[in-house]
């Protein structure tokens, strides 16, 4: 039921899009310009700068509280200006209600940016092993056991992370170290030797390896399956954007 009445925002939005009362960002790239993406109960809307169309959004937003009977919390949403629209961010906040967030900020548990993502903003996957780590006692675990731990469980974290982006090589380097240190040590504060390269330890078993998964690998395999989707799908948002972006000409 609530999916119905968001798309009804969605409706409402489109309607005033197509009377130029506001306008979607990018229209170069998909027809009509994208001014909205709802997932369930996360809704971001895109505007592009002006205030008068801004205010017009705003309108719209009043009127779709008064048909659905939903109350828009503008006190949790978060406003994020870019370019010349920083000249005004000002007058949208009053506009809104909003307060100004900073990026990144996460959707869907993915981090968004206009930008790359720099190691520091990785963090968060690499706070995820160490709160996982934490609850573990590796010293009471057999090497199989951490074996089992770290491919069905420490590999996984990442992965839907690997699936978006190429992950920078310090960031994979440090997710690598917390795996080889659970594996090799099991116990922070006892230092022991590491009998086989990190390497040699993610092989398959039938190439002298334990089958621990190689992130490097694992993540351009996750990322040429966009490729594939590419080549076959013909609809989708992203399908427009990415073919009228960088493939039209290709």
């Amino acid at each position: 039921i609530f999916n119905i009445v968001a798309d009804m925002l969605a409706v409402l939005i489109e309607w005033a899009k197509e009377c130029g009362q506001v306008g979607g960002l990018v229209p170069h790239l998909v027809e009509g310009g994208v001014s909205v993406l709802q997932y369930e109960d996360d809704t971001i809307i895109f505007m592009e700068h002006d205030l008068d169309k801004a205010r017009n959004m705003k309108l719209v937003l009043c009127l779709f509280e008064q048909l659905s009977g939903l109350k828009i919390n503008f006190n949790k949403s978060e406003f994020f200006c870019f370019g010349r629209a920083r000249e005004g961010q000002d007058e949208y906040r009053r506009l809104f209600g909003c307060e100004m967030g900073s990026l990144p900020f996460s959707y869907l548990g993915i981090p968004i940016h206009h930008r790359r993502l720099t190691n520091k903003e990785w963090k968060i996957i690499e706070d995820r092993f160490e709160k996982r780590l934490s609850c573990w006692k590796g010293k009471l675990m057999s090497y199989g056991g951490r074996l089992v731990l770290i491919n069905l469980v420490l590999t996984s974290l990442p992965m839907f992370l690997l699936s978006f982006f190429e992950v920078p090589v310090g960031v994979r380097k440090r997710l690598d170290f917390y795996r080889s240190r659970f594996f090799w040590q099991s116990d922070e504060t006892k230092k022991k030797y590491r009998l086989a390269r990190w390497d040699i330890i993610c092989r398959p078993k039938e190439q002298g390896g334990l089958g621990i998964e190689n992130l490097e690998v694992k993540n351009r395999c996750l990322l040429s399956k966009w490729l594939y989707r590419l080549s076959i799908e013909t609809e989708g948002m992203w399908v427009q954007i990415l073919r009228n972006k960088y493939l039209h000409s290709k």
